[in-house]
């Protein structure tokens, strides 16, 4: 099976989710390329993807079946939106937005479980400024 994202996480997270479920991704930039969450769609699962860069939702239109949110995910409405989506639950959270990963985490709602999450901390640049936050 092949990874499309960068150092493969979306295989990873198909190894630790035993059945499909839903996925959020947050950051989640190009549709396919270095992408964590193309091959879960490719595998049945289904889910919401969030990105606050406009640049490549022509591309996630036509190539996903997974909802895009252009939005920042400093300022999205997250609770609204598991209220919409009716989930308590969710397979897997991919989440990278730099230095806002650690933000953005502390926003979502508690009331809902990820079975798994992998977070881009870029330690090779920050070292363990954010890494050691989001470990808590």
């Amino acid at each position: 099976m092949k990874s499309y994202s960068q150092v493969g996480q979306d295989k990873w997270a198909l190894e630790k989710v035993e059945k499909t479920f839903t996925y959020l991704d947050v950051g989640a930039s190009q549709a396919v390329f270095h992408n964590n969450t193309y091959l879960l769609d490719l595998q049945g699962w289904t889910g919401v993807c969030l990105d606050k860069d406009v640049e490549h939702s022509d591309e996630h239109e036509a190539l996903r079946s997974s909802e895009l949110s252009v939005a920042n995910g400093l300022e999205y409405a997250w609770g609204t939106h598991f209220g919409c989506h009716n989930e308590t639950r969710v397979g897997y959270l991919s989440l990278d937005c730099d230095e806002d990963s650690t933000k953005i985490l502390k926003l979502l709602p508690k009331t809902v479980r990820f079975e798994c999450i992998t977070i881009e901390h870029d330690a090779y640049q920050h070292g363990n400024l954010y890494r050691s936050e989001q470990r808590k």
